[in-house]
C-alpha cells in the first residue's frame, strides 16, 4: 500500500469516526442536560460549603451577603447550621447586607435556585 493510498484511508476512517463521535456525543450531551433540568443537585450540606467558600473566597468572591443566603437556604432547607455560623457572617455585615442576604435567599428558593448567584 502506498504512503498516498495510507492517508487516503486514514482521513476517510477519520471523516467517519468524527460524524459517528459527535452524534453519540450529542445525544449524551442531550442526556445530561435532561437530568440536570429534572432536579437541583444541592442539599444543606453542599449549600453550607457554598457559604464558606463565599466567605474565604475559595474559587469564588468573597461576599458575606451571598454566604448569608447560602447558610438561610440550608437552614430553610431543614439542614442544621451551627449559629455561630449566623454570628460571625452577620457580625460582619450592615442591617441593609443581611436584608439583601435574605431577598436573595427568597428569589433563589423561589426560583428552585436558578437564580442563586
Amino acid at each position: 500500500m502506498s504512503a498516498r493510498s495510507i492517508r487516503k484511508f486514514a482521513a476517510t476512517w477519520t471523516i467517519i469516526g468524527v460524524f459517528c463521535c459527535n452524534a453519540a456525543f450529542a445525544d449524551a450531551q442531550k442526556d445530561m442536560n435532561h437530568d440536570v433540568a429534572l432536579e437541583p443537585k444541592l442539599n444543606g450540606e453542599s449549600m453550607i460549603i457554598m457559604a464558606l467558600r463565599h466567605i474565604y473566597g475559595d474559587g469564588v468572591e468573597r461576599n458575606h451577603v451571598r454566604a448569608l443566603m447560602w447558610f438561610k437556604l440550608a437552614t430553610a432547607s431543614g439542614y442544621p447550621v451551627p449559629p455561630k455560623y449566623f454570628g460571625l457572617t452577620e457580625a460582619r455585615m450592615s442591617p441593609s447586607q443581611i436584608a439583601r442576604a435574605q431577598a436573595y435567599a427568597e428569589i433563589c428558593a423561589e426560583s428552585n435556585y436558578t437564580e442563586c448567584q
